[in-house]
């Protein structure tokens, strides 16, 4: 046995004795304290609001990076005897609602007794199971079925909804009892469970929620409930069902858009404001609404009413007609506005669709009415788009236009105030890609109110007649072996990919670096001149693409190939990129289109007869390299979207 040194087991009882003084000198709190130095805090700001047959407790959101959730535990006095009945995760606004014990065994619970005071802890916990300390929780109580005179009694009516894309919206009648201090949101996914979730409560004078982030093609289940000022619920409403979907290709123009069913209109009346407008009777897309084989999507549909304190500031719905059928004109009172506020109306379709809105109109001020016939066409000046519209029937200062890449959001103003006077504008800032579809809008502008933005009209840089478009989904296809590749089809893309179509190429375990190729060829008239003799136009190249992180990395050689019947005294040599990897990382979903300029070709226009000229066979040949092997996936692949050749 080996003896320790004097020192070494005096330092030992020193310790032992210390530990021993600290214990006893903060009592069995201070000993938890050092038990759960790493447990979560204390849940703070507890409070018990009382319902018929229920109770709803909410409190501060604990701030661990590491927590998990919240424990709820009752009892029938304050003293002791508390039981767990329920947990709930973190949130930013944590709650938890206590129904009751499940007495009849059906799976759902009873409701609490009405008129018996019930006591609550609250406590979190953390992923490691820790447990913030309960004899420190603070202790809250509530009575159930104890509301103030004339609670039980207060509710609100006519709830109406609209599903759309990844969003709800519900309205209802406000309730102006002097109670109500404002509204709880209640909503449950069908199929998934049977509980309400409490998810907002908004203030007294709004009577519009909308819900975003949620899952298309699941259905869901809406109540509203009065709260008063101490958070004493009233009645829920009747459950509204609304289905979330993402709509189809016929999205319908704004109300009011077909002036022969009436524009928008405001009217102040002593009950509120009059709102009257006409129903579309097209979609964007230049479709007749009903007609062409194409269902009446209107019918079923409805139209959300918009109200605003300023032409410019936010909108929000206090409206909703439902289940329309196939009248062409209607009206909206709304009993809360005022001759001051502003209105638009927007439409949708059954299938989820929100047109674009309607023009801004108000009672006490002239907003100028929405741009039509808003146009947009390549220019002949090479990397430019014409914007043209029809003057407006309104006295206006002048019109504005705006750009975007996206058709439904992101717009940003590139004319800046254009005179009263101007119907066109050419947008030629330099920064526009060749082979990238634009979206624009127009907006007049009359006393510093800017009426609503017209719908969107597309187009891709010109010039008009100097741009040609080789898709990859119309080229005739060749392999050296087909067993090198194990896919070479055409794929349906929407816009804004060139034609709505691309060509998908991938690579198989065959493929040979250096040795596999696709080779890809159109016939094209690319410049008729119209001459009897022979001209050279040169020309940009672009390839469009699709890349993602299976991109290979292919050699790509591009050229004409002369026709033999028509011999030509100049030479364009191909032109040649040894090896470009287009691997891309950062790709997403919906995919997004890549535009990059390859190089430089020339073409001979070699004859005017036939009278356009002969077609010039264009050629490209993709040469498989292989793929990057530290960070690809898969034997490489590529989506070719179409070469285009931007004439010098």
């Amino acid at each position: 046995m080996i003896a320790r040194p004097f020192f070494q087991t005096w330092f030992v009882v020193c310790l032992a004795l210390v530990a021993v003084s600290l214990a006893g000198c903060g009592g069995d709190a201070n000993i938890q304290s050092i038990v759960d130095l790493q447990a979560p805090a204390v849940v703070k700001d507890v409070r018990a609001m009382a319902a018929d047959s229920r109770i709803r407790l909410l409190w501060t959101s604990n701030r661990e990076p590491d927590l998990v959730g919240y424990n709820v535990y009752r009892s029938d006095n304050s003293s002791g005897n508390f039981r767990l009945v329920g947990s709930t995760g973190h949130s930013q606004a944590p709650f938890f609602q206590d129904e009751g014990p499940d007495t009849n065994g059906d799976g759902l619970p009873d409701g609490l007794i009405n008129n018996t005071r019930f006591f609550y802890k609250v406590t979190a916990f953390d992923r490691n199971g820790r447990e913030s300390t309960f004899d420190l929780a603070a202790v809250v109580n509530a009575i159930p079925g104890s509301l103030p005179a004339g609670t039980q009694d207060l509710e609100v009516r006519n709830v109406r909804g609209y599903g759309g894309n990844g969003r709800a919206i519900i309205t209802w009648e406000l309730n102006f009892s002097s109670l109500v201090f404002g509204y709880n949101i209640y909503r449950n996914q069908i199929g998934t469970s049977t509980i309400f979730n409490h998810i907002a409560m908004v203030p007294q004078g709004i009577n519009g929620y909308s819900d975003a982030n949620l899952s298309n093609g699941a259905e869901y289940v809406y109540q509203v409930a009065p709260v008063t000022r101490e958070l004493a619920e009233g009645r829920r409403t009747q459950t509204r069902p609304l289905r979330v979907s993402e709509g189809d290709n016929t999205v319908p123009k704004p109300p009011g858009h077909d002036r022969a069913n009436g524009p928008v209109t405001a009217t102040a009346t002593a009950n509120g404001i009059q709102l009257t407008w006409g129903r579309p009777t097209q979609n964007t897309d230049g479709s007749i609404i009903g007609q062409q084989y194409l269902p009446n999507d209107l019918i079923g549909g409805g139209f959300l009413i918009k109200r605003g304190k300023s032409f410019d500031g936010e909108f929000r719905v206090v409206g909703i007609l439902e289940n329309i059928g196939t009248e062409l004109s209607f009206g909206y009172l709304d009993p809360y506005g005022l001759p001051t506020d502003y209105y638009l109306i927007t439409c949708y379709d059954v299938t989820g669709n929100e047109s674009a809105p309607s023009d801004i109109v108000s009672v006490n001020y002239y907003v100028p009415p929405m741009v039509q016939g808003v146009d947009a066409f390549a220019s002949s000046g090479g990397g430019q788009i014409v914007v043209i519209w029809n003057a407006s029937a309104g006295a206006v200062d002048g019109y504005r236009v705006y750009r975007s890449q996206n058709r439904d959001s992101g717009f940003q103003d590139v004319s800046g105030l254009l005179p009263n006077t101007a119907t066109a504008f050419t947008d030629a800032d330099g920064t526009l890609q060749i082979g990238q579809t634009y979206y624009y809008k127009v907006q007049a502008e009359a006393g510093g109110r800017r009426g609503a933005q017209s719908p969107p009209a597309a187009a891709t840089p010109g010039p008009s007649s100097g741009i040609f478009y080789l898709e990859g989904e119309d080229a005739t296809c060749s392999v050296n072996d087909p067993l090198h590749f194990s896919a070479l089809n055409r794929q349906s893309f929407p816009a804004p990919f060139s034609a709505n179509g691309v060509l998908f190429v991938q690579a198989s375990n065959n493929a040979i670096p250096n040795v596999s190729f696709v080779q890809m060829d159109w016939s094209m008239d690319i410049d008729a001149t119209r001459s009897l003799t022979p001209i050279v136009r040169y020309y940009d190249a672009y390839l469009l693409t699709i890349r993602n992180s299976s991109s290979g990395i292919f050699g790509i050689a591009l050229g004409e190939l002369l026709a033999a019947t028509l011999p030509s005294p100049f030479t364009c040599r191909p032109m040649t990129i040894t090896s470009r990897d287009f691997f891309r990382s950062n790709f997403g979903f919906p995919p997004q289109q890549s535009v990059e300029r390859i190089g430089g070709i020339c073409f001979p226009d070699e004859s005017s007869f036939p009278p356009n000229g002969p077609n010039e066979n264009v050629r490209m040949t993709l040469t498989y390299q292989g793929f990057n092997a530290a960070i690809a996936q898969g034997v490489g692949e590529l989506y070719i979207d179409a070469v285009v050749l931007l004439r010098r």
